[in-house]
């Protein structure tokens, strides 16, 4: 699978939850690199974001189960849920959810290739603001997106930083049934 773009109900929860991560008292937390290793790799950079995690990811070597340390968990999950659902995607078990805000960078590299997990999962990645000719890439596809627009991929990733503005995304990694 490359990259599949989704249908998208914009339910009220969806509205709800884009307020929310565009209200001005809404938490952020610094990443200093998009990989938490030291890789680099010519045409790509290791550049920071902000991020809010709704469901924070399980690690080997630390916790192997993800943790809700958001108080704002129920209705992200109820977005993500109606999104997939509304495409007829049954998930089983969610690892991440998190909320990413990337700026403009004076590099207009790409930032460091990836994948969210050592494990099986795919991506469900939401736009909640057009992200002016940044692009995500998945094993060489890239895809433009737009404000509202709901993709799912899985496989070695990165993303380009908006030209103006910034990129704001949901990011959800899962399994499915079946």
């Amino acid at each position: 699978m490359t990259i599949e773009k989704l249908s998208n109900p914009l339910t009220n929860y969806y509205k709800q939850l884009k307020e929310l991560i565009n209200d001005e008292e809404f938490i952020w937390h610094w990443v200093p690199g998009s990989v938490n290793f030291s890789k680099e790799e010519e045409g790509y950079i290791n550049k920071g974001y902000y991020t809010h995690s709704f469901l924070k990811r399980p690690e080997a070597g630390n916790l192997l189960f993800p943790k809700e340390p958001s108080e704002h968990i129920h209705i992200a999950h109820a977005v993500i849920m109606e999104i997939l659902f509304a495409n007829n995607i049954k998930p089983a078990i969610f690892y991440r959810i998190s909320a990413n805000c990337d700026h403009p960078h004076e590099s207009e590299l790409p930032n460091v290739r990836h994948m969210d997990h050592a494990f099986p999962h795919e991506n469900l990645l939401v736009y909640l603001s057009d992200p002016e000719e940044g692009y995500t890439m998945v094993e060489g596809e890239k895809y433009f997106g737009k404000e509202d627009d709901a993709i799912i991929f899985n496989g070695i990733h990165c993303n380009a930083s908006p030209k103006v503005g910034r990129r704001l995304v949901i990011i959800a990694t899962f399994t499915r049934y079946g």
